[in-house]
C-alpha cells in the first residue's frame, strides 16, 4: 500500500519509537515501509543555526568518517571551524559540525528510541527522491522540513578524500 506521494509507503514514528497517527502535523522520525529504513525528521527552519536542538534543519556539516573499513580512504574534513550545528563549542570536539560527530550525538540521544543510527548511503539516500517532485524532490507531509540543499551520504567519492555523494532535494540530483 502506498501512504505517501508517487506510491511511497510511510509511517510516521514519535521520538519513543512508536507510531503516529498519519495526519499527526509532527514526528521525529519516518519509516519507509519499502526500504525498512528509518529517517530521522528535521525541526522547522527559521534561519538560525544551531537553536532548535540536535535535529535543527537550518544547521550545516562537513562529510567526515574515520572509519577506513569503509570511507574508501577519504576521511573528509573534521573542520572545527564550520560552527554552524547546535551544540558547537570550538574547544570540545565531540561537538564539532561534521557528520561524525553528528551521527554520535544523535546516538547518544537515542533518536526515535534506537541507539544504531547511521549515515545512509547513496542509494539509500536516493530512494526518498521523489523524481515527479521539484524544490523540495521528497514527501513533504512525511519530511516537511527538509532544506532546498544537498544532504551527505556514507558513499565517499573516488578520487577526493574530502568528499562523499550527496543528494539535492531541490533538483533531484546526486553529486559529489
Amino acid at each position: 500500500s502506498s501512504d505517501g506521494k508517487a506510491g511511497f509507503s510511510y509511517q510516521k514514528i514519535d521520538s519513543q519509537g512508536k507510531p503516529v497517527p498519519e495526519n499527526s502535523p509532527f514526528s521525529s522520525c519516518v519509516l519507509d515501509k519499502v526500504t525498512g529504513l528509518l529517517w530521522e525528521v528535521k525541526t522547522e527552519a527559521d534561519g538560525i543555526y544551531g537553536n532548535a536542538g540536535l535535529h535543527d534543519s537550518d544547521d550545516l556539516f562537513t562529510w567526515y568518517s574515520n572509519n577506513f573499513s569503509i570511507n574508501g580512504g577519504a576521511v573528509g574534513n573534521w573542520n572545527n571551524l564550520l560552527n554552524v550545528c547546535s551544540g558547537y563549542t570550538s574547544t570540545e570536539p565531540k561537538t564539532f559540525c561534521n557528520t561524525e560527530e553528528f551521527v554520535q550525538r544523535v546516538n547518544n540521544a537515542g533518536l526515535c528510541g534506537f541507539h544504531d543510527w547511521r549515515l545512509p548511503t547513496r542509494f539509500e539516500l536516493e530512494s526518498l527522491v521523489d523524481y515527479g517532485s521539484k524544490e523540495p524532490s521528497i514527501d513533504t507531509t512525511y519530511f516537511p522540513n527538509t532544506k532546498l540543499e544537498f544532504y551527505w551520504s556514507s558513499t565517499p567519492a573516488v578520487n577526493d578524500q574530502y568528499s562523499a555523494w550527496a543528494v539535492n532535494f531541490r533538483s533531484s540530483n546526486t553529486s559529489i
